[in-house]
């Protein structure tokens, strides 16, 4: 059909179908049970004390060394603090401090001279922060090459998705090349094998998290721990891919073939299939959800190009669910040479400082298939909404 004659019919058409595309997947997806959510800022930690780092520790004349550290996050609230080391030991290696408070611990060193790597981590629990820290033990007589020490510890992958497992592995330099056994352990997550290389399955939000080997040649024992990032996807929005059968001559979505997290939606198809062997490159459907950061208070707009048919919502700062490419037959209609929706834009006002919750439905009729998201901000330029920008449903 000409492109025009597909116009004037979905004109026609537009009053009549309303009701029924508001009730053929018309909204109330997957998005329906999401709010809007403060932008969350990272925490920052800084050493109070000792001033000097590296540090010189001198066991000759102290066997220990408190560490003051301050964490600090502008939104308030608890942060996870997390001490990490290559030799010696730190008490107390985790703790919960609040925004803005300080905290000591106690460093113990090795019982031989030579760098020990000490590291800071705090966390809020979406995002981190981190301090290394140095001390130089001198006074014992006595060389690192002499004796056992854990030289590294590894996570693959790294970071790890939260419930995930992850592969941890040390690696001991062991002179006396005695037999090694190894205890490993963690406030979370769960360990499960034995040896020198064990897999974690880790807790189900994210953060970071100390994890501590102790290594034994029966005589000697040493002791080591390794920051754990655990993390979601980074950005994105959650697609859902769906097949598609038309009542009368409406659109409807049938049953959800697949799901993924897709970086952005900026997608040219043409002739293909977004998924070869699960969907066809005709007759799908597509639904995005997820969270949408928006910065800045003012006038955003949100268009899409588009073969064929989309509609759109964005919560706004009260709540409401706002179609900024409205649900009706101009917009959910096949558009054989492609078009920009809507035509003319909507400008929605919000607030910002937050995500807010949106939701992005998109079909293909036939021939070529492509849709791509952009956006302005207060009469800026259209742009593609980047993959920093978004972020998929926890």
């Amino acid at each position: 059909m000409r492109a025009s004659n597909r116009w004037w019919m979905c004109m026609l058409i537009s009053t009549l179908l309303m009701p029924m595309l508001a009730g053929c997947g018309g909204g109330g997806g997957g998005g329906s049970g999401l709010q809007p959510v403060p932008i969350n800022h990272p925490p920052s930690v800084s050493i109070i004390s000792p001033a000097s780092n590296p540090y010189v520790l001198d066991v000759t004349k102290s066997r220990v060394l408190d560490i003051k550290i301050k964490g600090e996050d502008s939104d308030g609230g608890k942060l996870n603090c997390v001490w990490t080391w290559d030799a010696g030991s730190i008490s107390p290696a985790e703790c919960e401090i609040n925004a803005g408070t300080e905290m000591t611990a106690q460093f113990t060193p090795p019982n031989f001279d030579g760098q020990c790597k000490l590291k800071i981590s705090i966390s809020d629990g979406e995002a981190s922060a981190g301090k290394d820290f140095v001390v130089n033990v001198t006074g014992w007589n006595v060389q690192p090459g002499t004796q056992l020490r854990i030289i590294s510890i590894s996570m693959t992958p790294d970071p790890v998705a939260p419930s995930g497992t992850a592969n941890i592995s040390t690696t001991v330099d062991n002179p006396g090349g005695k037999p090694l056994s190894y205890s490993w352990k963690s406030k979370y997550g769960v360990f499960s094998g034995t040896g020198s290389t064990v897999t974690w399955t880790a807790p189900k939000t994210p953060g970071v998290y100390g994890i501590y080997v102790t290594a034994s040649d029966g005589t000697t024992s040493v002791a080591a721990g390794k920051v754990a990032m655990v993390a979601g996807p980074t950005g994105g929005l959650l697609g859902q891919y769906f097949t598609t059968y038309r009542d009368r001559t409406v659109v409807c979505f049938g049953n959800m073939v697949m799901s993924r997290i897709d970086p952005a939606v900026n997608f040219n198809w043409e002739k293909l299939s977004p998924a070869p062997g699960k969907l066809p490159g005709d007759g799908f459907g597509a639904r995005w959800t997820g969270f949408v950061k928006c910065e800045q208070p003012g006038d955003y707009t949100f268009r899409v190009n588009v073969d064929d048919g989309a509609r759109m919502r964005v919560q706004d700062d009260t709540g409401k669910w706002v179609h900024v490419i409205p649900n009706d037959a101009q917009n959910w209609c096949d558009h054989a040479e492609g078009a920009w929706l809507p035509d003319p834009p909507m400008p929605l006002q919000l607030q910002g400082g937050k995500w807010y919750p949106i939701e992005l439905e998109y079909f293909e009729g036939g021939a070529d298939a492509f849709i791509n998201l952009h956006w302005s901000v207060n009469g800026s330029p259209e742009t593609i909404v980047p993959q920093e920008s978004l972020k998929p449903p926890s």
